[in-house]
This record gives structure tokens, sequence and C-alpha cells, in this order.
């Protein structure tokens, strides 16, 4: 994807940003995305990727920022709220990360986020991750489990999205499962769908250059498409 240029940013307490010492929600992160593009002299429409809790942040960027997307990524992501005990798992999360380590709460989401195929081919790769989530806030990690476990129900405006959009899916993904994915897909009429081979619930870490080549492709295509509808 070196034609394409490529922000990622760090979402608030994650990565290098700042611990977080206040709640904030989906909303608070879409807005937040729009002030870096500002700060970057971003003005022309980007293409919008979401791994994730990140494809909860898109829904959010799209519905307040509909003129700042041109094109749609979500991966191993889901339109809906969270059911009342998915709701009541994350608040539990939050809870015990106030009086368990970082490290006991983190540990078991492993083998739901990476594939079987993952941890046992890639054990470096996932030992890495492993360290880079312990190492994050609980803080951050505790604020993030409320977001989530309050975001909005996108689920019935997926057939208003006019946008050229992909959806990706990690083969072994049990957390967003392919059928589920093919479900958000079918339910946006712009969508396609690309299921990324020998991954889980991160397929732009399990398997990148697959990731990479079914984003590019997809992009390729509409720029393609794009050139021919003006000739």
């Amino acid at each position: 994807m070196s034609q394409y240029l490529c922000i990622a940013p760090d979402l608030r307490g994650f990565g290098d940003a700042a611990m977080e010492e206040k709640p904030f929600s989906m909303a608070d992160l879409a807005d937040d995305l729009v002030r870096l593009l500002d700060e970057l002299q971003v003005r022309s429409p980007v293409v919008l990727a979401g791994l994730s809790m990140g494809g909860y942040v898109a829904f959010e960027f799209l519905a307040r920022h509909p003129d700042r997307v041109s094109h749609l990524v979500l991966m191993d992501t889901r339109a809906s709220s969270d059911t009342q005990q998915a709701r009541e798992n994350r608040l539990s999360m939050a809870d015990r990360l106030l009086v368990e380590s970082v490290e006991t709460v983190i540990s078991p989401m492993i083998e739901k986020l990476f594939s079987l195929v993952s941890v046992e081919s890639q054990v470096e790769l996932v030992s890495q991750w492993r360290e880079t989530m312990i190492r994050t806030p609980a803080s951050t990690i505790a604020f993030a489990q409320k977001a989530m476990a309050s975001r909005r129900d996108f689920s019935g405006l997926l057939d208003r999205i006019k946008l050229p959009t992909l959806c990706v899916v990690g083969e072994y993904d049990s957390l967003t499962p392919v059928a589920e994915m093919q479900q958000l897909a079918s339910a946006i009429p712009t969508a396609h769908l690309a299921i990324i081979r020998r991954a889980g619930h991160l397929p732009p870490i399990e398997n990148p250059d697959d990731t990479v080549d079914a984003i590019s492709t997809f992009l390729d295509e509409q720029v393609s498409s794009a050139a021919e509808s003006r000739s």
C-alpha cells in the first residue's frame, strides 16, 4: 500500500498516548480522530478503517462526520450494541481492573483474540502483543470497556451507507465470526467481504500480507471504477 498515506492513530490512553484519567465514549474517540486529521491538515475525505473497537469508532465517525469519509473498511467488528450479558461482562471486567492486575484480566483474552493457528505457529508475535496489552493502563482498559458497553446501535442504519465498503474478517474469528461479518456486509448495499486466511480476530496482526492485499485490491478497484466512469 505504498501508494497510500496510512495514518495509524493512538486512541486515548493506548500506545504512546497519555494515560486517560476520565471516562470517554466512542463519540469522543471519533471526534479525536477529526482533530488529528485537522492537525495533519488532511482536508480530503479519507478511507476510514476500524478493527474491532475501532469499528465502533468508525460508525460514530461516519455518523458525526460523514463528509470526512470516502471509503469504509470494517474489520472484525459489529454494528449492533452489546447484548445484556456482553454489557455485564464488560462492566465486570472494568470493576475487576480496580482490584486485579492488568495481566490477570487480559491474559485469558489472548486465545479469543488470536486464532489457534497463530498461538501455535507465531509464538513470539502473540507474546509481543500480550506484553503490549499488559502495558496498557488499567484505567484505559476500564474506560474502553465501559464505552463499548454503552455504545450506540447502528445496525438499523446499515442500509443507508452508500460509501464503497469492505468488510474484513479472519476465517477463525470466534468473537465476530465469518457468518456475522457476512450478515454485516449483506446489510450494507455497497459492501464486499474479504475472509483472511489463518487469522482470528486480528487479521492485520496475524496475516498482514493478505489483509493489505485485500484492502489494496478493494481500493485499486475503486480507483479503476472511478476512472472508467469519468472516461
